[in-house]
């Protein structure tokens, strides 16, 4: 996906104050007066978005270009929530490392991502580089979803990634 680049650090900084602590992004200079305080609308996804020259942009980018000075591939919400721009809780990844983040779809039975039951047997999958690799076929889900946990660790998938989304229920 490719997306717009993002304005200059300079022209970022005359229009933004940004706070690391809590992750707000303030606009403090416009040109109509308008629009100025905290940028809080949400875009139709949840995340925070915000206008520079009549292009809009996510805040989450903007902070990183503030703060890193280079445009990102793609932000990661370490902790999964949309609206939490604190620096700290933000990573540039690639878009295949972003899905590994992404959260239990909710038609998921079982609760594990990469974990179904089939017949009277629990088994597991993982996806990497776009081809999808099978664990093994087992008794009981706790078993499945071991290996799914051990395979994400395998093949680099994020810390954060098999604490939030691999509990046995």
């Amino acid at each position: 996906m490719k997306t717009k680049e993002l304005p200059s650090v300079k022209v970022l900084s005359n229009i933004f104050s940004y706070n690391p602590d809590d992750g707000k992004l303030t606009r403090i200079k416009s040109k109509n007066g308008r629009g100025l305080g905290e940028c809080k609308i949400l875009n139709k996804d949840g995340y925070v978005r915000t206008r520079v020259d009549g292009s809009a942009f996510l805040v989450h980018r903007l902070i990183w270009k503030i703060t890193k000075g280079y445009d990102p591939q793609e932000i990661d919400h370490i902790n999964g929530i949309k609206n939490d721009n604190r620096i700290s809780n933000l990573r540039s990844v690639n878009h295949r490392q972003n899905l590994h983040n992404r959260k239990t779809f909710s038609r998921n039975k079982c609760g594990a991502t990469g974990v179904y039951k089939n017949r009277n047997r629990w088994k597991s999958f993982i996806t990497i580089e776009g081809k999808t690799k099978h664990l093994g076929a087992f008794m009981n889900k706790s078993e499945a979803i071991k290996a799914r946990k051990d395979a994400e660790i395998k093949y680099g998938y994020y810390e954060n990634f098999v604490a939030q989304h691999l509990t046995e229920d």
